[in-house]
């Protein structure tokens, strides 16, 4: 019964760290939305804490990123733990980055021709979700991820669920489709952090000294 006892940590904590690497992330530029900002999107919703390279953050949003064109952020939480904080650039092309009550676009007026959004994160991560708005009938939204381009109709509330992988350092790109391209808006994205490996490493050998101490 002891030994039992003295495993129940080794495993408890290997657990804990599967579990943070694969806590949904909301990240929501509409400031008209209640969940404006980082919010853990894995069961209850809970806000997590904004920092930003070029200052302080007022309100735990966006806000600061209206009329830059480059901010470098991180989000961390407790529940994100060991993996936080996730760092994640976002530059544009073509105009500063404007937030308001529909999203985030370029100048005003959606992401148009010759205009992008640009996130590079430093964990591995796999999106989940795109939200988008202002997209029109047979128009699309045009996003590269990882260097593949992918496009996205009009739907209900425009959002589109999938399983989009980006690696550390690869870019997200918001940008024009060349036909039949929407000026549309990001209202916001919903990705995992990818386990790395030392956290499989972590479970492993917890695993193996569980089974050797049970011997």
């Amino acid at each position: 019964m002891k030994t039992q006892v003295i495993l129940i940590p080794f495993l408890s904590m290997a657990a804990c760290s599967i579990s943070a690497a694969t806590q949904a992330i909301r990240l929501t530029f509409d400031n008209g939305q209640s969940d404006y900002g980082a919010y853990q999107a894995s069961g209850a919703e809970t806000e997590l804490t904004l920092s930003r390279a070029g200052g302080t953050i007022a309100a735990n949003d966006f806000a600061e990123l209206d009329g830059l064109t480059s901010e470098t952020y991180s989000v961390s939480g407790a529940s994100l733990a060991p993996h936080a904080p996730v760092g994640f650039s976002i530059s544009t092309t073509g105009g500063a980055a404007q937030i308001d009550s529909t999203s985030l676009d370029v100048d005003g007026g959606g992401i148009d021709s010759g205009e992008s959004i640009t996130f590079v994160f430093d964990r591995s991560i796999v999106i989940e979700e795109f939200d988008f708005a202002e997209i029109g009938t047979a128009e699309v939204a045009s996003v590269t991820i990882a260097g593949s381009t992918h496009t996205f109709g009009n739907s209900s509330g425009d959002v589109h669920s999938g399983d989009f992988s980006l690696n550390q350092g690869q870019t997200l790109e918001f940008g024009f489709a060349a036909a039949n391209g929407a000026d549309y808006d990001l209202q916001g994205f919903t990705f995992t952090i990818v386990p790395e490996p030392q956290t499989y490493a972590l479970l492993a050998g917890s695993c193996a000294l569980a089974f050797a101490m049970l011997r």
